[in-house]
């Protein structure tokens, strides 16, 4: 059954913080900032992940991963992102299903397990240069649009 109360940023925040204990999570004004730690499988590494929420304007969410453990972002091939912080060694990833989050999802149960696939198959990808997580991609030259 679906959920139709929105989800408000505390509950949101009490659900993140109670099923991710080492993690960080503030509110302030309408928008949530979460960041944690994930590993997509027991064999992969540790990923650090900063999720932005705002509650009441578009883009709703953002995801960054950032840290050592990202590799090639020099490649032109990068898959699934919309921009890449070399400098910060970031990336801000492109989830294919941000529209079928709304108010009222929890993050937890949405967000979470759709980075996790992401990463998932960001590991693949390094190992094979294929991306096999599907999705849409612009054609060459044409800027990736966000759509929520």
């Amino acid at each position: 059954m679906v959920n139709k109360k929105i989800i408000t940023l505390a509950r949101q925040k009490s659900d993140l913080l109670s099923t991710f204990r080492q993690s960080i999570c503030t509110i302030k004004g309408d928008n949530l900032y979460w960041e944690g730690n994930i590993q997509p499988t027991p064999l992969s590494k540790v990923y650090n992940v900063l999720i932005l929420y705002h509650i009441n304007h578009y883009p709703r969410i953002e995801v960054f991963i950032k840290g050592d453990n990202l590799k090639k972002l020099d490649d032109p091939d990068f898959p699934h992102k919309y921009k890449i912080y070399k400098d910060k060694n970031a990336v801000k990833i492109c989830l294919d299903r941000y529209q079928q989050f709304n108010k009222y999802c929890f993050i937890s149960n949405t967000i979470i397990p759709w980075i996790i696939e992401w990463l998932y198959y960001y590991e693949i990808w390094l190992a094979t240069g294929v991306w096999l997580g599907g999705g849409e991609h612009p054609g060459k030259g044409e800027a990736k649009k966000e759509v929520y």
